[in-house]
């Protein structure tokens, strides 16, 4: 039965065919295994799944864990652990603001910048390699149907609070 978001399930999916879930889960775990993998072959072995996404928000203009929690819509104890090792592991140093001591800015440390660099040619590289296999006509469609169904499912356009400036655009 429907819930009033469009068709039911059983109308969609045949029984034989894997479920959409898995697949967008297994895609972007194919790209942070590429990204991994990159890392690795570049000499950054400590780096953790979780801090690719932290090292690209840094990089793209996050420089406090509140402004992470709130892009990321988690708490800021959510993140703080992962910035204390991240810290720990020369990837982020911690500034306090003089004109706001209680203001602690992050920024990325010059491996962390490093790490973020890779990591970002190596999303960018194996989006490449989607789209090459697939083909630009079908990517594009694939985008423009995942961007519907989630606003379908959420009610809302989706909105990527992954940069200071990309609701601008």
């Amino acid at each position: 039965m429907s819930d009033g978001r469009g068709p039911a399930a059983a109308d969609c999916v045949p029984a034989a065919e894997e479920p959409w879930s898995l697949l967008l889960r297994e895609a972007a775990r194919a790209v942070s295994l590429s990204v991994r993998e990159a890392l690795g072959v570049a000499g950054v072995t400590d780096i953790r799944p979780g801090d690719v996404l932290l090292l690209a928000l840094l990089s793209n203009g996050a420089d406090t864990i509140g402004e992470i929690a709130a892009r990321l819509d988690v708490s800021k104890q959510a993140i703080g652990k992962t910035i204390d090792s991240m810290v720990e592991r020369a990837f982020v140093r911690r500034t306090v603001d003089e004109s706001d001591r209680r203001r602690v800015e992050l920024a990325l440390t010059p491996e962390g910048q490093r790490a973020a660099g890779i990591a970002r040619e190596a999303r960018l590289a194996a989006e490449a390699r989607l789209v090459a296999s697939i083909g630009e006509e079908h990517a594009r469609a694939m985008r423009a149907g995942l961007r519907e169904f989630v606003a379908v499912e959420r009610g809302e356009r989706p909105t990527f609070r992954f940069s200071r400036w990309a609701d601008r655009a």
